[in-house]
């Protein structure tokens, strides 16, 4: 356990140094989709399930609606992911992107960036 937390606090630390910054919930006149979490760090072998919802929509935008999303990952051998239930697995070590598209909007999409580690204590 401690070393997964070791391991999520480097990841912090990196994405937090790649130039990215806080920042603070918007609406939008469009539908947009998040992800949450949008960053996720599993170990091979575990799972986990992330979800999708739309957006806050400004206050005299046409109404927010229910979302239906098919969930795609970006490359199977790191992360694979249940397309119905956002549930997700760890392959191999490495990074992938995972996609949250619109079932009635396949242009309205969000993305989630999935780390796999190495597992721990040979378990």
């Amino acid at each position: 356990m401690k070393m997964r937390r070791i391991a999520f606090l480097m990841v912090a630390a990196m994405l937090l140094g790649c130039g990215s910054s806080t920042t603070s919930v918007q609406c939008s006149d469009v539908p947009v989709v998040q992800v949450e979490p949008d960053q996720v760090v599993i170990q091979v072998r575990d799972t986990l399930t992330i979800s999708a919802h739309f957006g806050p929509i400004c206050p005299g935008a046409p109404g927010q609606r229910a979302g239906v999303f098919f969930w795609q990952s970006r490359d199977k051998s790191v992360v694979t992911v249940d397309s119905l239930t956002g549930k997700l697995h760890g392959i191999n070590p490495g990074q992938a992107a995972v996609v949250a598209t619109d079932t009635l909007d396949r242009s309205l999409t969000g993305t989630a960036l999935v780390l796999v580690t190495t597992r721990q204590g040979g378990g």
